[in-house]
């Protein structure tokens, strides 16, 4: 069976693709540790990274023998299958519900501290600083939940359309 689709391949050769990224991730950062100076601790991070991603490999490549060389990965969601859409969505509804408030808390820590002058400088990401400079620490806080709003109402909207698409029983 041929491919379908750019974006359809097999399970098999997407193992074996992720796992030879985590093995040049690994390759990369040990030898960055032999080329450049960093000092002792910064040597044994990564030594650690390094042995993390060469364990990842490791693991796909394994996995990577006992997959379906048949069984197809979509990499776009809405050329999936309607459970494995519903799964996809899901997931990043839990991951956008955990991660919004979280990096808004960090993002109102970090400017708190720089408002109080504890801190001399933050570093946030590119439009956050843009808007933190145009229109100051509330609206800058509030970016950030109301993306996540925006996300969650997305995820939701699909799963609300996929859950119209399912034949009733």
């Amino acid at each position: 069976m041929g491919q379908r689709s750019f974006f359809e391949i097999s399970r098999r050769r997407y193992a074996f693709v992720m796992a030879a990224y985590s093995l040049a991730v690994a390759i990369i950062v040990g030898l960055l540790s032999l080329m450049t100076a960093v000092d002792k601790e910064g040597r044994w991070f990564c030594i650690g990274l390094s042995t993390l991603f060469s364990a990842i490999a490791a693991w796909r490549f394994f996995q990577a023998r006992r997959l379906s060389a048949t069984e197809p990965v979509y990499l776009l969601p809405d050329t999936a299958p309607v459970d494995a859409q519903e799964k996809y969505y899901r997931r990043w509804l839990w991951v956008s519900a955990i991660a919004f408030p979280a990096v808004t808390a960090m993002t109102a820590w970090d400017l708190s501290r720089l408002e109080s002058g504890e801190v001399e400088r933050v570093s946030l990401w590119g439009p956050l600083s843009w808007i933190y400079e145009f229109a100051g620490f509330g609206p800058t806080v509030a970016t950030v939940p109301l993306l996540g709003l925006v996300c969650v109402s997305l995820f939701t909207y699909k799963l609300k359309k996929l859950g119209d698409r399912r034949p009733r029983e």
